[in-house]
């Protein structure tokens, strides 16, 4: 009961400490100190110039903390540097209003959309991307104009320590904070009312937010996980291509990748085939050893290798190469293991992986390959389908749900920023990078601009927006917010004259309808 008082009071004072620090960014925001361009754009550079001066120390750390290779970890730099400058490159046309039709009956009139800001952004990272997963999210922030707190994770200790020294170093305190730290900091967080948060991790941890969100009506971004299946046909282009593209999907980051492919459907007729093709392609890339190989990375904690040693260990599948037997704990090393024919019941085929294991099962059609996704996992955060028939490729389109779906390759739509990347259901919810990003961070706010003199009942001999009612409102009013039409965005003065015109004319037939209406009654 002490220890747990204690941490209570820990959280507590922690909750404090970090209120503080968030209304601290708050009063700059409501101050107007993010909202213009200059300040993003000047953010962004700072950012961009932190990256290339301590770069090779994000490598370093990224190497250390989960055994990257020098490849995997420039790469996953080097796409923080295109995510800013895409936000660059864009930032002054996706900050200028949208200009939108106006009704007739508001008219002269100014309608826009804007996109403004939500406010101060809790970002919490994972450890399996900790740099990418930690400063796109950031870098769509800062280019929306909202101050961000950055939780990193606390499993991967060198690359938090990188991330706070590069935005300290790089960034202004009213733009970013980076709060370390495990539960207790995670926690204590989680109780603030922040006005947008951008979660990455577990369905399990992505619960815990989500309530944490509702409790206080906060819009977020959840980018969960789930078991992306991986379906071959039997008519397929190239099954050695095929094999490859699944094997660097799937291995690349030791299996820690939330969009990796989880598990193999095959063709009952492609199966043997593709899983040799797939030993050979482990082989090829990684060795016979791949303990050596300077391209395979390391489980992120020993914890992590335990949880995946017991799903191979109960699979009851055939082990085609790897194995649990022949992991190193002490080194986090697991090596790429293939399983053909797991039981279905198992965990490893109901469980996110995390891992580098692949499950490879036989399916007599593509029916039956949807019928075990939707059994397994029917929201998924990506689908990869191999298949030369587009029929094929389109009935699985439409029979399974899917954040992402990539055709004949996997992982590298990751990498598009013109592509949406989110889940659906309970593979997450909420998109980002590229434009996206800038649309995620920021809310569509309505603006209507009108003549500060004009109106519509100033043109009419009776009323029509303003009490009290006549016949001739009740009648006109309704009629006319159904069928007046949207005028396209004009010069104000031509709008006003095209609605004057307008309000004019039907005015003198208001007016003739009354005199001929008068000479038939006196008539």
């Amino acid at each position: 009961w002490g220890a747990m008082a204690s941490e209570v009071s820990d959280v507590s004072v922690l909750t404090e400490q970090f209120e503080a620090l968030r209304q601290e960014l708050r009063d700059g925001f409501d101050n107007g100190n993010t909202r213009s361009e200059t300040w993003r754009r000047e953010a962004l550079r700072s950012l961009r110039r932190g990256m290339d001066k301590h770069f090779k120390a994000g490598v370093q750390a990224l190497k250390t903390d989960l055994g990257r290779s020098t490849t995997e970890a420039a790469g996953e730099l080097e796409t923080i540097k295109g995510e800013i400058d895409t936000q660059l490159a864009h930032l002054s046309r996706w900050m200028k209003p949208e200009v939108r039709s106006t009704h007739l009956l508001f008219t002269p009139g100014h309608t826009e959309v804007r996109r403004e800001p939500f406010g101060v952004v809790l970002v919490i990272a994972p450890f399996n991307y900790p740099v990418n997963l930690s400063l796109v999210p950031l870098v769509g922030a800062i280019a929306a104009g909202n101050p961000v707190v950055l939780k990193p994770s606390e499993l991967t200790p060198n690359v938090s320590s990188w991330l706070e020294m590069l935005l300290t170093s790089s960034m202004g305190s009213d733009a970013v904070r980076v709060v370390q730290g495990a539960i207790p900091e995670t926690t204590a967080l989680l109780r603030l009312c922040w006005d947008f948060i951008f979660f990455t991790g577990s369905g399990r941890v992505g619960k815990i937010v989500s309530r944490a969100a509702a409790e206080h009506c906060t819009p977020n971004v959840m980018e969960l996980g789930g078991k992306a299946p991986v379906y071959v046909d039997s008519n397929i282009s190239s099954m050695r291509e095929a094999a490859k593209r699944v094997v660097m999907g799937k291995f690349i980051n030791a299996g820690q990748t939330c969009m990796a492919p989880d598990y193999v459907l095959c063709h009952h007729t492609s199966k043997d085939r593709f899983v040799a093709e797939v030993k050979r392609t482990v082989e090829e890339f990684f060795t016979l050893n791949p303990r050596e190989s300077a391209d395979f990375g390391r489980i992120c904690t020993k914890a992590h290798m335990a949880r995946i040693a017991k799903l191979v260990n109960e699979s009851g599948g055939q082990v085609i190469c790897g194995g649990a037997e022949k992991a190193d704990e002490a080194q986090r090393y697991f090596p790429p293991t293939v399983i053909a024919d797991p039981k279905a019941d198992c965990a490893l085929l109901n469980e996110e992986i995390f891992g580098p294991v692949l499950p490879i099962l036989s399916v007599e059609s593509a029916e039956e390959a949807i019928k075990t996704i939707r059994g397994v996992d029917p929201q998924p955060l990506c689908l990869y389908v191999f298949s030369s028939r587009s029929a094929t490729v389109e009935r699985m389109l439409s029979s399974i749900q899917s954040g992402d779906a990539l055709i004949n390759d996997t992982f590298i739509h990751a990498t598009n920023p013109t592509i949406p990347f989110g889940g659906v259901g309970t593979s997450g919810h909420g998109t980002y990078k590229g434009r996206l990003s800038y649309e995620t961070f920021t809310y569509a706010r309505g603006v209507l601009w009108r003549n500060g003199m004009f109106d519509i009942d100033q043109t009419l001999p009776f009323n029509v927006r303003y009490p009290p009612s006549g016949r001739m409102r009740e009648l006109l009013l309704p009629s006319a917010l159904r069928l007046f039409p949207m005028v396209p965005p004009l010069k104000y003065t031509l709008l006003g004259v095209l609605a004057i015109g307008i309000l004019i004319g039907v005015n003198a037939e208001y007016e003739f309808l009354q005199a001929f209406w008068s000479n038939q009654i006196c008539t």
